[in-house]
């Protein structure tokens, strides 16, 4: 921001010094508003962390607050309380695992489709553990936290009507959509669930070799019913 204003300043010929203070005033507030946002993000990810290492009932605003870097007082300016600080955890990590299900876009095929968002859920496991365990390995006291602002339920749910759409447009034979989609979504979420508690002996290499083989082996399964 302060270099855009120091060009601004250089051409004072071409700016009165009330036009100067109004682009300087704007140049502040626009700081303000991306400061906010860093914060909201630095907190969000804060509380994840809180999250997993105290669980619901050990999670407090205060504990945010001093794993952020805060006052205990400051935090309340961003969120009213626990339960929408939670909530918004939550919706963080559903935005960025829906990201991670949409790279399968590029790919030319309904099962091609399907094959690279499978790939993209694990993808997001490993790369994203904390917002996945939080999100999908969790009591229900955080998972019922969905529905506290329905706008925000809705998005949380799109990432699970578009893995529902890549099914159906699989059009399995003989196969009931619904239950196909649970299937594929609770085969991949067994073998990372597993993973990530350590119940594995495997490197994280050779997990994520072995859950593209055995994903793969089971779309393919599906699709041979044809």
């Amino acid at each position: 921001m302060c270099f855009f204003f120091c060009l601004l300043s250089q051409k004072t010929e071409k700016y009165d010094n009330t036009s100067l203070l109004i682009v300087a005033d704007l140049l502040d507030r626009l700081d303000q508003i991306v400061n906010t946002v860093n914060m909201k993000e630095k907190i969000i990810a804060s509380a994840r962390d809180v999250y997993l290492e105290h669980g619901y009932i050990g999670f407090s605003m205060r504990k945010v607050a001093l794993s952020t870097g805060i006052s205990a007082t400051a935090i309340y300016r961003h969120f009213a309380n626990k339960e929408e600080l939670l909530f918004n955890v939550l919706l963080t990590g559903f935005r960025v695992f829906f990201s991670y299900l949409k790279r399968c876009e590029p790919e030319t095929t309904p099962l091609a489709k399907l094959q690279r968002s499978s790939l993209e859920y694990m993808h997001f496991a490993m790369e994203h553990s904390g917002y996945y365990e939080t999100m999908f390995m969790s009591s229900r006291q955080i998972t019922g936290l969905k529905n506290l602002n329905k706008k925000g339920a809705e998005e949380m749910r799109e990432s699970y009507l578009y893995h529902h759409h890549l099914v159906d447009n699989c059009h399995f034979k003989n196969q009931n959509t619904d239950q196909i989609a649970i299937a594929i979504w609770a085969f991949g979420h067994g073998l990372i669930s597993l993973f990530l508690v350590e119940k594995l002996t495997l490197s994280k290499s050779e997990f994520m070799a072995t859950y593209k083989i055995q994903v793969n082996n089971y779309l393919s399964l599906l699709d041979s019913s044809h």
